[in-house]
């Protein structure tokens, strides 16, 4: 609920005021040419600015409907870990895989993050009924996405790539863990590390 009540402020703060609005963008879009020049924090602004009122809504209701239910299982901190550390993959993966100068803004790829997370989950789960209706339900869910992003202009589908590649890895790297070492602090951690090790790539570039 705080990542949606951030990116809704921010929508309506620059919808208020359009100087404002233009004023974000400029300062804090994910321009691939300025985070290539060391402007990495585009990345993670980026995150929470939209396009408009469906792009914002679309995104938000996304999130509303996969994030509670994750979150309750993994706990908050190690949910936001995968939030951002999926945003940041998708970011990271938007300047690399970008054949021009491109500026993106928008939490898909935080929330394809999310959506691998789910993926992931029915996919190892899908031996039983609920997780293999969950699997065909986000497979389905999946070749969706991915025609949209790569057939409607203006959809960055190296975020929404990177973003979920990014989720399932942190995912995977969760279930990987030992009983005894699968703790709240150390969830957080895999979702700080990949975010960390992103932006420092960023940085690299």
């Amino acid at each position: 609920m705080t990542l949606i009540a951030i990116s809704v402020a921010a929508y309506v703060l620059g919808a208020a005021s359009p100087a404002l609005g233009d004023s974000l963008f400029t300062n804090f879009a994910a321009a691939t040419w300025l985070i290539r020049g060391g402007e990495i924090y585009r990345i993670v602004t980026a995150m929470f600015l939209h396009a408009g009122f469906f792009h914002v809504a679309i995104n938000m209701y996304s999130l509303y409907v996969l994030g509670p239910a994750l979150e309750r299982s993994v706990k908050s901190w190690p949910f936001a870990g995968l939030y951002f550390g999926s945003g940041i993959a998708g970011g990271v993966a938007a300047v690399v895989l970008s054949s021009g100068p491109s500026v993106a803004v928008g939490a898909s790829g935080a929330i394809f993050g999310v959506f691998g997370a789910w993926f992931l989950h029915g996919y190892r789960t899908r031996h039983t009924a609920f997780g293999d209706a969950m699997f065909r339900q986000m497979l389905a869910l999946l070749v969706i996405n991915a025609v949209i992003s790569i057939g409607v202009p203006r959809i960055s589908w190296q975020a929404h790539l990177g973003g979920f590649l990014g989720g399932m890895f942190i995912t995977w790297v969760w279930q990987s863990l030992p009983r005894e070492s699968n703790t709240v602090a150390m969830r957080t951690a895999v979702g700080a590390t990949v975010s960390v090790v992103g932006l420092v790539i960023a940085w690299m570039l």
